[in-house]
């Protein structure tokens, strides 16, 4: 029970992670809440990278992510960095994500106000912001900001993308530019989706994500379990089942949307024609070879479609917080998808 226990909560410490910073006191003012009017246009005060700067922090990846494809970049932001490999290419201070920045750390915020002379905070309005961490909601930042001074505006994501992404250009001052980004984004979300009948539905699906542990150079297998994002984005649409919840019979704690795996012999029964991994190619490939160091003693495993046809895929994760990049990423999943009859 021990040997199992320590790598359990090892899992979990590092699917908990997020980018953060350590600061403490709040100032004393009064915020002011507003929604988008022509007199909130925001100027750029300096350019970096090909981005204008604005004096803003944005809270939210989906807001981040427009205000990017409008070469507008906010001083400091707040989005799950850990979830979200494109903003490490953003020229500005991630401060955390807004999970840690409204529960576990609700000082930072403020004092980066302070310290910035911050004069406005920019909120992506969305009830569903995250599917792992279901208390994530960046509208949860407005009581902890209110006395600092700051203007608050919330973009509503409820309302849809083109709603939002006009909000957004007016603030900026580039409505053409807004309406641009709208029809090239549902110009090829439209092409892209047409291709989805070229998938044959019914397929089964095991989602891995498998890790190293730096300490111990461990690999660490974790599953997806059912009703995230890989579901609501890919296998829902294609007509997939996402099996890998029958690896759980143990019943393993669910972080962040994925359970560690510890019987890989489950696989006869999940019986998968694709098994699909992310991660670090290195972990990635050691995963492909334990599964199949273990097909080679157990004739069970070595039966399963995905197995038997080394269907491993290297597709990339996608929690919904790039906009205007989403159809390039749904056509990889669709081309090898629809390569596998």
């Amino acid at each position: 029970m021990k040997k199992i226990l320590l790598p359990l909560l090892a899992v979990s410490a590092l699917l908990f992670g997020c980018a953060s910073t350590d600061t403490k006191k709040q100032p004393a003012a009064k915020a002011e809440e507003k929604s988008v009017t022509n007199a909130d246009i925001l100027l750029p005060i300096a350019e970096k990278d090909g981005y204008q700067i604005i004096n803003a922090a944005t809270v939210g990846d989906r807001l981040l992510d427009v205000s990017a494809s409008l070469g507008i970049m906010p001083k400091v932001i707040s989005a799950r960095g850990s979830q979200w490999p494109k903003i490490k290419h953003f020229p500005t201070k991630l401060i955390g994500c807004p999970v840690k920045i409204t529960f576990k750390s609700p000082e930072i915020l403020p004092k980066v106000i302070a310290e910035k002379g911050i004069e406005t905070v920019i909120i992506e309005k969305n009830s569903e912001f995250c599917l792992l961490v279901p208390k994530a909601d960046c509208s949860k930042i407005k009581p902890i900001i209110k006395d600092t001074g700051v203007k608050i505006i919330e973009i509503d994501f409820e309302k849809g993308y083109d709603q939002a992404i006009r909000e957004i250009a007016a603030l900026y001052g580039k409505e053409a530019e807004g309406e641009a980004l709208i029809k090239k984004y549902n110009k090829e979300k439209a092409a892209v989706e047409g291709r989805i009948s070229e998938i044959k539905p019914g397929k089964k699906v095991v989602v891995f994500r498998s890790f190293i542990k730096k300490d111990t150079n461990r690999l660490f297998i974790t599953a997806e379990d059912k009703g995230h994002y890989t579901e609501k984005f890919f296998l829902d649409p294609f007509g997939a089942e996402n099996t890998s919840y029958i690896l759980n019979k143990d019943g393993n704690t669910t972080t962040k949307g994925n359970f560690p795996v510890t019987n890989l012999r489950l696989l006869s029964e999940a019986n998968p024609d694709i098994i699909v991994i992310y991660g670090s190619d290195e972990a990635a490939e050691q995963t492909i070879e334990k599964i199949n160091a273990l097909a080679a003693k157990k004739s069970e495993v070595a039966e399963v479609p995905a197995v038997k046809n080394g269907r491993f895929a290297r597709l990339p994760f996608y929690v919904g917080s790039d906009i205007e990049d989403y159809p390039k990423i749904l056509a990889k999943w669709i081309d090898y998808f629809s390569s596998v009859q």
